[in-house]
């Protein structure tokens, strides 16, 4: 087992069933302490070895990419994370894609009209443990009607996020205070 055992639990899926769907324009749910903390080590470990490509244009994006690392990749085939997906959404979702990625100084992305998600669901399994709010680096999803949602950061945290029509999503500018640090987490779609 590597999913913590408190979220296994049926009256507590059941609770965070409830709290996913109690957002009705913005439906997500944030997990603090999602893995076990040995197994989260372990990706952390593996995710250090990984060689991350920078990918620049400078009118949408700036950042560095890796695939997925082989202990995620597992995990999200397993049944123990199916049946987790299944509980929280109420149906059968997979991870269909995702990348690993590592935000650190003059780092963003930008909304724009050429990149536009169609519905679906996101899952953000965040890997960076001394992030702070000063440093930008946010991942927010904006609705449509000015108002906006930012996702928490935290290592070791799950979030599902479920994109209605016309929501889209950027990282916030990572600024000088965030000095060497880099904030890491995998972005992909379910479906």
């Amino acid at each position: 087992m590597v999913v913590n055992p408190q979220y296994l639990d049926k009256e507590n899926l059941a609770q965070i069933q409830s709290l996913f769907k109690q957002n009705k324009e913005l439906p997500s749910i944030h997990l603090h302490s999602f893995f076990e903390l040995n197994f989260y080590g372990k990706i952390l470990e593996e995710i250090s070895s990984l060689s991350f490509k920078k990918e620049k244009d400078p009118l949408t994006h700036s950042y560095s990419a890796a695939n997925i690392p082989r202990l995620l990749s597992s995990f999200f085939s397993s049944s123990e994370f199916k049946d987790f997906l299944f509980s929280v959404g109420g149906k059968r979702l997979s991870v269909i894609g995702g990348r690993l990625f590592s935000f650190s100084w003059k780092e963003y992305t930008v909304l724009h009209d050429t990149n536009v998600d169609k519905p679906g669901y996101d899952l953000i399994i965040d890997c960076t443990d001394d992030w702070d709010d000063s440093f930008g680096g946010s991942l927010i999803y904006v609705p449509g009607t000015g108002e906006y949602t930012s996702i928490p950061y935290r290592g070791n945290s799950l979030t599902i996020v479920q994109r209605k029509k016309g929501v889209q999503k950027f990282i916030k500018y990572v600024n000088t205070h965030a000095g060497k640090k880099k904030r890491i987490f995998f972005l992909g779609n379910l479906k």
